[in-house]
C-alpha cells in the first residue's frame, strides 16, 4: 500500500487558514488533496473543505475528468446550500492526486505547484498559474454569468503551466497521468509554497527577500522517513527551521504527498 499524508498551515499574514488538505484510501484508491480558498471571497475556509470532502466521495471517478469535476462541484454546492453560506465560499482551488489501476492521475482545478520525483527520468516541477493571479475555480461551473464575467475581466480561462521551465497551456485546468511504477513520489502544494520570504534587518533598513521556489520545495520533499504522518512531521520541522532564520510563509500552505 502506498504511503500517503497531508498537512496545512496558516500564513503569517492571515487570521483564518483558508487552506485545507486531506489524504487517505477510499475503495482501495490512495489519494491526496489540497485546496486553497480565495482570500477575497467570504467563508472559503469552509469552501475548501467542502470541495475536498466532495472530492473524496467521488475519488473513484478521477479517470473521467469532466464527470469528476462536475460531481465535485455539484456535491459541494448542495452542502453549501444546506449550511446556508454564500455561493462564493466555493471559490477555492483543488489539486488532486490518486492511483487507480496502477496509474497516477493528477487533476488541478486552479493554481498551485506539483513536484514529481521520477525513477527513470528527470524530476518534474510543475507550477500552475493564471492571468492576473486569478484562478478559474470549479465554482464558475455553477454560474454562467460569473464565468462570462471572468473571461471578460481576465481575458481567458487558460492555465499557464510551467513544467521544468517549459510553458504549456491547458484550458481551463491542468490534468496528467503517469504510470505509478515510474514515480517515487508526487507532492501537491497550494500556491502558498511560493510565498516564503526572509526578513533582513540592518541598522538602517528592514527588507524582505523571496526564497526561490525550488529551494523551498527541496526542503519539504526530502523525507527522512515515510511512515505515519510523515508530511506533518517534515513540514512542521521545515517551517520551524525556516522561521528561526527569519523565513516565513506569508500565504496559507497545504501539502499532500503520495508515494506509490
Amino acid at each position: 500500500m502506498p504511503n500517503i499524508d497531508s498537512a496545512f498551515f496558516i500564513g503569517s499574514t492571515h487570521h483564518v487558514n483558508q487552506d485545507y488538505a486531506i489524504s487517505g484510501v477510499k475503495n482501495n484508491i490512495p489519494y491526496c488533496i489540497v485546496s486553497d480558498g480565495c482570500s477575497s471571497s467570504e467563508n472559503t475556509d469552509f469552501g475548501s473543505r467542502l470541495l475536498s470532502l466532495a472530492c473524496v466521495n467521488y475519488i473513484d471517478k478521477i479517470e473521467h475528468n469532466i464527470l469528476f469535476s462536475n460531481l465535485i462541484i455539484n456535491t459541494a454546492e448542495i452542502s453549501r446550500k444546506n449550511i446556508g453560506i454564500n455561493p462564493s465560499s466555493l471559490d477555492a482551488t483543488l489539486l488532486v492526486a490518486a492511483i487507480v489501476n496502477g496509474i497516477l492521475y493528477i487533476r488541478a482545478y486552479g493554481d498551485g505547484v506539483i513536484f514529481i520525483k521520477r525513477k527513470y527520468d528527470k524530476d518534474l516541477l510543475i507550477k500552475i498559474s493564471y492571468k492576473q493571479n486569478a484562478p478559474y475555480y470549479l465554482s464558475y461551473l455553477l454560474n454562467k454569468e460569473r464565468s462570462k464575467e471572468y473571461v471578460n475581466v481576465i481575458g481567458s480561462t487558460i492555465a499557464i503551466v510551467n513544467e521544468n521551465e517549459k510553458e504549456l497551456h491547458f484550458d481551463p485546468w491542468y490534468n496528467a497521468s503517469f504510470t505509478a511504477d515510474s514515480i517515487d513520489s508526487c507532492t501537491l502544494f497550494s500556491d502558498g509554497v511560493d510565498s516564503f520570504k526572509q526578513t533582513i534587518t540592518t541598522e538602517t533598513n528592514i527588507s524582505t527577500k523571496p526564497i526561490q521556489l525550488e529551494e523551498v520545495i527541496n526542503n519539504f520533499v526530502n523525507y527522512n522517513s515515510t511512515n505515519g504522518e510523515f508530511v506533518k512531521r517534515k513540514a512542521s520541522k521545515v517551517i520551524k527551521t525556516l522561521k528561526a532564520n527569519n523565513i516565513v510563509n506569508y500565504d496559507d500552505l497545504s501539502i499532500g504527498t503520495i508515494i506509490p
